[in-house]
């Protein structure tokens, strides 16, 4: 699962809006964002150490709040109007309208991964309740299975409404998604190396 983790927190990152009901996707609107990717990837690392989203994902139980949070952050250290200009460079309207593509096209992927995995909620819950009674496991052991069973059960609950619609148009382009969110992860990596070569 740690695979899914990894990603859940790069999506935590590129998505900042609320969980409203899901658009359908077009070829265009998917083409559109991978085109977008490079150039806001490379922003967002940029200013990734104010942006840090880790303790975004701790405190909060559910995508809602993630996203709501995110963009929140945003404009609270001063960077919401500096990003707009970037993703209107883009095509799109504002933070708000691409993040929404964001999140369908990442929820949908992530519907892909799931399903290829065959979970049901059902079968996380017990797993989580088994893991809750389970004696024997060090304490900060068991509290990191738990919170990463938690996220997967909150990510499966947040693709239950994805349509199939989505879902194959993704599938059509799941090759190239998945390198946005890799470039997105890598870029980071390499960054801190670099980062930490000059001291």
């Amino acid at each position: 699962m740690s695979y899914v983790r990894k990603f859940f927190i790069a999506l935590a990152m590129i998505c900042i809006t609320p969980v409203l009901l899901a658009e359908e996707l077009s070829e265009k609107s998917i083409q559109q964002w991978l085109k977008a990717m490079p150039s806001l990837t490379g922003w967002l690392h940029q200013h990734q150490d104010a942006l840090h989203s880790e303790h975004i994902m701790e405190e909060s139980s559910d995508m809602e709040q993630v996203f709501a949070k995110s963009i929140k952050l945003l404009r609270e250290k001063g960077l919401y109007a500096d990003f707009n200009s970037l993703v209107r460079e883009q095509g799109y309207q504002d933070v708000e309208q691409w993040s929404e593509v964001s999140r369908d096209i990442s929820l949908a992927f992530i519907a892909l991964q799931m399903d290829q995995e065959q979970i049901t909620v059902a079968q996380l819950e017990e797993q989580l309740a088994k893991l809750e009674k389970t004696e024997g496991i060090p304490a900060e052991q068991k509290a990191m299975m738990t919170e990463m069973m938690q996220t997967s059960l909150m990510m499966l609950k947040s693709t239950q409404g994805v349509s199939q619609n989505n879902k194959q148009l993704v599938r059509q382009y799941a090759g190239q998604i998945e390198r946005q969110f890799n470039a997105q992860n890598g870029a980071g990596e390499a960054e801190n190396a670099a980062h930490d070569h000059h001291h």
